[in-house]
């Protein structure tokens, strides 16, 4: 959170490519996994290397131009392969697939639009709406009555 805080674009647009940089998170991308946790369990079982080395930490941050690889003792398991073709079909821009050798590579960092997440206003952002409007309103109000504020005070203040 705090390097998303020191990024220099949107907290949470730097939120949401870290965590689309994780280990585990592009393992699913690739296609190697059905799940997330599927792919959070090949990681921490020692299936996947990262440049050439075995990487067993799931929220490892993947720079770019890494390159993420199956183990090759793990290429003909027949439901890792299974779901490596299966994927073929589902590309992101920011990773290039290498069909053969059943490993990718970070291209790039991921755009916000690029990231297939919905995520929903919360309810307290909706209420600082609300509540902005509110004041809107409320200022344009007492626009409207200044002169007669004015001699409500004046009263007052003479008792």
């Amino acid at each position: 959170m705090k390097k998303a805080q020191k990024a220099k674009m949107t907290t949470g647009t730097a939120v949401i490519t870290t965590l689309e940089c994780r280990l585990d998170n592009l393992v699913y991308r690739m296609g190697l996994a059905n799940s997330i946790r599927q792919a959070r369990q090949m990681v921490s079982h020692g299936n996947i290397h990262v440049n050439g080395r075995k990487v067993d930490i799931p929220s490892f941050i993947v720079s770019v131009g890494d390159e993420i690889s199956l183990r090759e003792k793990y290429r003909s398991n027949v439901l890792f392969k299974a779901n490596f073709e299966a994927a073929a079909l589902n590309e992101y821009p920011y990773l290039t697939k290498d069909q053969a050798n059943y490993s990718a590579v970070l291209t790039r960092l991921p755009e916000r639009e690029e990231v297939p997440i919905e995520i929903r206003c919360t309810s307290s952002r909706i209420l600082l709406k609300v509540f902005t409007i509110r004041l809107i309103i409320g200022a344009i109000i007492r626009s409207l009555y200044v002169p007669n504020m004015s001699n409500h005070i004046r009263y007052f203040y003479e008792k």
